[in-house]
């Protein structure tokens, strides 16, 4: 039992585990507001950063940047009717006139380019399903609004995962995209924010690879801890049940004080 407390303790007092603390004990505005998970306002974000015309100061940057995103990311497959968004299609878009939407057609997010003839849906999904037909309904939606456009559909969600609902026969293609892309769009794009943006930027990157993805300074520092305790890290992590349940219990207990 000595031995048990004893990696345990080295393990508490290692440079590496108070590091880790440091860091998931950061200011987290998300988290202090209770909207890490609110798919409304992150869409409400994202509008706001894809936007050139906003206040962040950044121009087309971000929006730039999202948009070539779309040819590093997997396309669903589909079938043999679908069009892939060409390059010259994504390059019409740089620096072109654009609009914004928020739920057009319940579409979360829909980006069009007039003068390019190009348009952008986005489904955002956080942590919730999709219902039935959803992205399908989208497609269908997106054809019958902008029938001469190039068109595209991102389903955005924390780990990029395959939708579930859309038409594989649509001729509008599907890319899966994770929110670790859109880390990767907002640091690239900060340093053209203004000051106000660059600090709520700064707060949705550490937001979004906390929360969603994982950052990879999060990743080098378990390695660590895992390479230098390995014990002391099994152990906790065998214990990580109990002790959910143990502060659920001890809410609980808390509650019915407060009551009597």
């Amino acid at each position: 039992m000595a031995k048990d407390l004893q990696i345990i303790e080295n393990l508490f007092f290692s440079d590496e585990f108070s590091e880790l603390n440091a860091y998931s004990n950061r200011f987290d505005l998300f988290k202090i507001m209770r909207i890490k998970d609110k798919e409304l306002i992150h869409s409400n974000i994202l509008a706001v950063l894809l936007n050139p015309n906003e206040t962040h100061g950044m121009g087309y940057t971000f929006l730039n940047l999202f948009t070539k995103e779309l040819k590093k990311c997997e396309l669903y497959e589909s079938g043999n009717t679908v069009k892939e968004i060409s390059l010259a299609n994504i390059i019409s878009t740089i620096n072109s006139k654009v609009v914004v939407y928020r739920e057009l057609d319940y579409i979360d997010l829909v980006i069009v380019f007039p003068e390019a003839r190009v348009v952008i849906g986005i489904e955002n999904k956080i942590w919730a399903s999709e219902r039935d037909k959803q992205i399908e309904d989208y497609q269908k939606a997106m054809e019958s609004r902008y029938p001469d456009y190039n068109k595209a559909l991102v389903f955005l969600t924390p780990t990029g995962r395959i939708p579930n609902t859309s038409n594989k026969q649509s001729k509008i293609p599907v890319y899966r995209m994770s929110y670790e892309v859109i880390a990767k769009i907002a640091k690239a794009s900060i340093n053209n924010a203004n000051q106000s943006a660059h600090f709520f930027l700064d707060q949705f990157i550490y937001h979004v690879e906390s929360y969603m993805t994982g950052s990879s300074e999060i990743h080098e520092l378990c390695w660590q801890i895992f390479q230098k305790h390995p014990d002391a890290y099994k152990r906790i992590s065998n214990n990580f049940a109990y002790c959910v349940s143990r502060r659920i219990r001890e809410i609980f207990d808390s509650i019915y004080l407060n009551l009597h």
